[in-house]
């Protein structure tokens, strides 16, 4: 006899997965491979008429005609058993290609900006299926200072971010603390700076006063090491 598991996706509830069991192994795989990849196509092509009902699970910042490239999954799960990854979404405003590193480049189409774009992916996991919205706003600046940043590791805002730094080759920055000692120096800056001093300690958390050199300008301002503030753009 024959049994169907059905496995229900949260984010399309109308979308699911048959497995079978109780059949010889060869053709349970075969059987199980071959439905995967019909409803994944399906859930593929009605994706293209899905709208945005829910609030983004990312949110990511590019500046105009800039490629910004993000991770799709940790490390230890490239390492491990790396997951399929399946764009469902094409964003309106730029394209979206998935790297054989499992990372995402998104290049906003040329000279757009003050938008706000959106898609969205699918990640098949040992342990389910996950759908994720991602939302990026294009800027218009050429650089964006950020205000702060949270050293404490856990690979979200764990250092100072300049946006489009890349495109100032020839920067430089100074952060100074509230006595006026400089704590910190880079020349050819590309937000590496962790509050971590020469000495291997991490600064305290407070607010602390920058100068960025972009070449040609001089951007100074406060930044805070412990949350997140306005940003100087």
């Amino acid at each position: 006899m024959l049994w169907l598991t059905i496995t229900f996706l949260h984010s399309f509830p109308t979308y699911y997965l048959i497995f079978l069991t109780d059949c010889p192994r060869n053709k349970h795989t075969m059987i199980q491979q071959l439905l995967t990849v019909f409803l994944l196509f399906t859930i593929f092509f009605n994706a293209q008429a899905t709208t945005f009902t829910e609030e983004p699970d990312d949110y990511l910042v590019v500046m105009m005609n800039n490629e910004l490239i993000f991770d799709v999954i940790t490390a230890t799960e490239e390492a491990d058993t790396p997951p399929e990854v399946l764009i469902l979404e094409q964003p309106q405003f730029g394209e979206i290609i998935l790297n054989p590193d499992y990372s995402f480049t998104f290049s906003p189409l040329a000279n757009v900006c003050e938008e706000m774009d959106r898609f969205s992916y699918l990640v098949n996991r040992p342990t389910g299926l996950d759908t994720v919205q991602v939302s990026i706003e294009i800027l218009c600046e050429p650089l964006t200072i950020l205000g702060g940043f949270t050293p404490d590791g856990d690979g979200v805002n764990d250092t100072f971010t300049i946006l489009g730094v890349q495109n100032f080759p020839n920067n430089s920055l100074a952060v100074f603390d509230a006595n006026g000692k400089e704590i910190y120096y880079m020349k050819g800056y590309k937000n590496e700076w962790d509050g971590a001093l020469e000495d291997g300690t991490v600064v305290a958390e407070s607010m602390y006063y920058y100068v960025f050199h972009d070449g040609t300008n001089y951007h100074s301002g406060y930044m805070n090491i412990g949350k997140t503030v306005a940003s100087d753009r």
